[in-house]
């Protein structure tokens, strides 16, 4: 759906707003459900729309529990 970088402010609270170029997109794809996590890597947050992630989570799922 999205790729790349885009550098947004957050506030005092550790709250941000996605850029108004993005709202109408995400509303008309995923209706507004979206998934945030961080990449401890590249320390950064990663925004998923809600369908996309149950498949990530399916394939976390997979993952042996050992770890």
């Amino acid at each position: 759906m999205f790729r790349g970088i885009t550098k947004v402010n957050m506030d005092a609270k550790g709250r941000f707003a996605l850029p108004t170029r993005y709202r109408d997109r995400i509303a008309e794809t995923c209706e507004n459900r979206l998934v945030i996590t961080v990449d401890t890597e590249d320390r950064c947050l990663l925004i998923y729309p809600l369908s996309e992630w149950v498949l990530i989570e399916q394939d976390l799922e997979k993952l042996p529990r050992n770890h």
